[in-house]
């Protein structure tokens, strides 16, 4: 059986719905085109090859985190172990202060 079709049938028993799935699926073929082959230990690599390469965002960086913390132990069997990958950095967010004539307006 092949590795994509592996993924869904463990989606399947897990009832994650179908817009989870395909997002794994997603993410872990471009793994696999990042690598070449599955090595835990290229999980590292991967995620900061996303946050210094890709500069994705910290939320599209922990969904290909969790897919493939899903493809290891559920798929693979495998452990996957501890890494220390580049984390990516969330927005600074501040706040939007009106002139006392702009909230007139509102």
């Amino acid at each position: 059986m092949r590795l994509l079709e592996q993924v869904h049938e463990a989606c399947v028993t897990k009832h994650y719905s179908s817009r989870t799935q395909q997002s794994y699926a997603s993410w872990i073929e471009r793994f696999l085109r990042f690598h070449r082959d599955m090595a835990a230990d290229h999980v590292e690599s991967f995620l900061t090859h996303l946050a210094v390469s890709r500069r994705v965002s910290a939320s599209t960086q922990n969904q290909a985190l969790n897919a493939l913390v899903f493809l290891f132990p559920d798929v693979v069997k495998k452990e996957i172990g501890e890494f220390n990958a580049v984390r990516a950095k969330c927005p600074i967010r501040l706040p939007t202060v009106l002139s006392q004539d702009e909230a007139k307006d509102y």
